[in-house]
């Protein structure tokens, strides 16, 4: 699958998350909170089982830690925000506001690696989820849930996360 698959778009769309949107956002967000996303006429929707097909972490500072197909970056929230339909905040339930913000440090360390086109569990390269789900994870937390199997592997996928409410709590929908 080609690295270039999130990036390719219907034309003349309009991404429905405004500025007053974003301006909401920031007043919900702490570091560790994933962002669940979804962006209309983009071909990985197509490819990703469930509603939801993209997940970033916020990290603080108003930046967004994300595994994409040029591999794991932070991204500007603004950027992030406002190339979006559709966003839903949650905050894990399972974890204390100590592990997310070190769960958020992890995250941003991982910046640099390559996106995981194999959707194989590891360290060495990430997809979306993937990233989210190990900062907990790899702190010796069990996350009480049941992840998906896509391509073979027992895989999770931003579907996942809001499919188990309480598991990952919603914090707050963009837009409402």
């Amino acid at each position: 699958m080609s690295s270039k698959v999130g990036t390719v778009h219907m034309p003349y769309s309009r991404k429905k998350i405004q500025s007053e949107h974003y301006r909401q956002i920031t007043k919900v967000l702490r570091p560790g909170v994933g962002l669940l996303t979804l962006t209309y006429g983009e071909l990985s929707n197509v490819l990703i089982p469930g509603y939801w097909s993209h997940v970033g972490a916020y990290c603080g500072h108003r930046c967004v830690v994300e595994a994409v197909g040029k591999g794991v970056v932070e991204t500007d929230l603004i950027d992030f925000a406002l190339t979006k339909d559709e966003i839903l905040v949650v905050k894990p339930t399972f974890a204390t506001l100590e592990q997310m913000e070190i769960s958020s440090a992890w995250m941003s360390k991982q910046i640099g690696k390559p996106y995981d086109m194999q959707f194989r569990s590891g360290e060495d390269a990430f997809f979306c989820s993937e990233l989210y789900v190990q900062s907990y994870a790899r702190q010796g937390i069990v996350i009480p849930w049941k992840v998906s199997t896509s391509f073979g592997v027992d895989t999770p996928i931003p579907q996942d996360i809001a499919d188990f409410p309480e598991v990952w709590e919603v914090v707050a929908k963009f837009p409402p």
